[in-house]
C-alpha cells in the first residue's frame, strides 16, 4: 500500500479548460506493514511418503529361559547282582514299638499312633472307667430337662431332672414367672420352726415375723391389703377375700355368694353366712337372721323370724341361759317409731310374747296357738318416765277349736283376774261358780265361791 499524495490546492479561480494529463508522480515510500492476520485453517493431510530404505540390524536380545525338562527315558537293564553283604544285627524288641525300617545297618522302630491303626476298636478293647481313670462311655439320647448324673463302670450314663435343691445361687425377679404379681418372693430361715413364706411389696428384709408364723403377706404402700382366692380369672364368680387395713380385718367374699365354714370336708358346711346377713348354723339356706338347725330333715324355715332353733328327733330342744352369782334373764323391750328414732311405748301394745304351736297333720301351725302376753298399760296414751304400767295375760284354745281365748290375767293393780271362771276347777274336783254371795265386803259385787276338798268355802273376787 502506498502513502497518499498531498495535493496543494490554490484558491479557486475560475475554472479553466482542462489541461493535459500530467506525468505520474513519484511513488511514495512503502507504508508500515499491517498486523498479521489470523492463522488460516489447517490444510488437509498430505499423502504418505514412500518407505525409506531398511535401517541397520539391531543388537541381539537376551537369552530366553531354559525350556522344560523332557520326559525320562526308559530304564536301562538291571546290572548284575553284587555279592551278599554281612547279615544285619538282631533287633532288640521294645514294648509297644514296631520295626519301621532298616537304615545304615540298623533297625528303625517306633510306637504306632492311633492314626497308624486300621479298623475300629471294640467295646472289650476300651478301658473300664473308674473314678480316677477314663474309659469307654456309651451314648444316650437327649431327654428334655434331664442331665447326666452318673456313669457306671460299664460306661452307661444315667439321666435325671435336677430339683431346686440341686441348683446353686439365688433366683432373681426376672427369673420368676411373668404372672407372679408379688414384687418380692423371699424365704427367710432365721426364725425357728417351719421355713416362712414372705410376699411383700417392701422386701423380706423389712418384715417382722412372729414366732411360729409360717407365711406373711405385706403391703406397705397404703390402703387396704387383700388376698383373694378364685376358681377362674372371672370377677363374677365366687371370690374368697382375706384382707386388712390399719384398723380392721376382713374375711368373706367380694361377690354375692354364701360363705361357708366347713369342718371334716367340703360337704360338711357347719356355718353359713348369706350376702343379706342371715347366719345359719348347720343350715345352708337360712331365712332368718339366725337359724340353728340340728335337724336338716325337719324342713322348717320361718321367714321373717329373727331366729329359729330346731332340735334333733327324739331329743328335747333346750335353749339354755345360765348365770353364776347373777340372774339369767329373758328380756323383752318395745318402743314405737323406728330404731333410729324411737318413741314412747303406747298403752295397750304387747311388750313381749311367749307363744307355742305344733303340727296339725298337714302343716306346721302358726306359733301362737297358746301364748303369754305382757301388755303395756298406763294412765295416758303412752308410757312416761313415771308411768310404766303393765299386765300379763294367759291365752289358750279349748279342745276342738282353733280360737284362742284369755283365761287368766294378772292386772296392773297386782290382782289376779279369771277371765272365764266357770272353767276353773278347785283341786281338780268341783267347778267354781259365780254369784252375788259375799263374805260381807261391799265391793266387789261378784265373787267366785270355791269349795275345796275339805268342804271349806273360799271366795275369790271376780270382775
Amino acid at each position: 500500500m502506498t502513502d497518499p499524495v498531498e495535493i496543494l490546492v490554490a484558491p479557486e479561480g475560475p475554472t479553466g479548460p482542462q489541461g493535459p494529463q500530467g506525468a505520474p508522480g513519484t511513488p511514495g515510500a512503502p507504508g508500515t506493514p499491517g498486523p498479521i492476520g489470523p492463522a488460516g485453517p489447517t490444510g488437509p493431510t498430505g499423502s504418505t511418503g514412500a518407505t525409506g530404505p531398511p535401517g541397520p540390524p539391531g543388537t541381539a536380545g537376551a537369552p530366553g529361559s531354559p525350556g522344560a525338562t523332557g520326559p525320562t527315558g526308559p530304564q536301562g537293564p538291571a546290572g548284575p547282582t553284587g555279592p551278599a553283604g554281612p547279615p544285619p544285627a538282631d533287633h532288640t524288641p521294645v514294648a509297644h514299638q514296631f520295626v519301621t525300617g532298616f537304615l545304615s545297618g540298623a533297625w528303625q522302630a517306633a510306637q504306632p499312633a492311633f492314626a497308624d491303626l486300621t479298623g475300629v476298636a471294640t467295646a472289650a478293647q476300651l478301658p473300664t472307667p473308674t473314678p480316677t481313670t477314663i474309659g469307654g462311655v456309651k451314648s444316650i439320647a437327649a431327654v428334655t430337662h434331664q442331665f447326666i448324673t452318673s456313669i457306671d463302670n460299664t460306661g452307661q450314663p444315667t439321666l435325671a431332672q435336677p430339683a431346686f435343691a440341686d441348683l446353686s445361687g439365688t433366683i432373681t425377679n426376672a427369673q420368676l414367672p411373668a404372672n407372679l404379681q408379688a414384687t418380692y418372693l423371699g424365704v427367710l430361715t432365721a426364725n425357728a420352726g417351719p421355713v416362712p413364706l414372705v410376699v411383700s411389696r417392701v422386701g423380706p428384709a423389712q418384715t417382722q415375723l412372729s414366732a411360729g408364723e409360717i407365711a406373711q403377706f405385706v403391703d406397705n404402700v397404703g390402703g387396704n391389703a387383700f388376698i383373694t382366692v378364685r376358681d377362674s380369672i372371672s370377677t363374677s364368680g365366687a371370690i374368697l377375700m382375706l384382707g386388712t387395713d390399719s384398723n380392721n380385718t376382713y374375711v368373706g367374699t367380694t361377690t354375692p355368694f354364701p360363705v361357708y365354714l366347713i369342718a371334716g370336708g367340703e360337704a360338711n358346711k357347719l356355718i353359713t353366712l348369706m350376702p343379706g346377713g342371715n347366719v345359719g348354723i348347720k343350715d345352708t339356706a337360712p331365712q332368718n337372721l339366725l337359724s340353728v338347725n340340728n335337724n336338716a330333715a325337719a324342713g322348717i324355715n320361718i321367714g321373717g323370724a329373727v331366729a329359729q332353733f330346731l332340735g334333733t328327733d327324739g331329743i328335747n330342744n333346750v335353749v339354755y341361759n345360765g348365770a353364776w352369782a347373777a340372774i339369767p334373764q329373758i328380756v323383752f323391750s318395745r318402743a314405737e317409731g323406728t330404731g333410729a328414732a324411737p318413741t314412747a311405748t303406747a298403752t295397750g301394745q304387747v311388750l313381749g310374747q311367749i307363744s307355742a304351736g305344733g303340727h296339725n297333720g298337714s302343716a306346721y301351725t302358726a306359733g301362737n296357738r297358746a301364748r303369754i302376753l305382757i301388755l303395756a298399760t298406763g294412765v295416758g296414751a303412752n308410757w312416761t318416765p313415771t308411768d310404766n304400767g303393765n299386765e300379763i295375760a294367759f291365752e289358750t284354745m279349748a279342745n276342738g277349736t282353733t280360737s284362742r281365748q284369755e283365761g287368766l290375767r294378772i292386772t296392773n293393780n297386782y290382782m289376779v283376774k279369771f277371765s272365764n271362771a266357770a272353767s276353773w276347777h278347785a283341786n281338780g274336783a268341783t267347778a267354781a261358780s259365780l254369784g252375788s254371795t259375799s263374805p260381807g265386803a261391799a265391793t266387789p259385787q261378784t265373787w267366785m265361791m270355791v269349795v275345796d276338798s275339805g268342804g271349806v268355802t273360799r271366795y275369790i273376787p271376780c270382775f
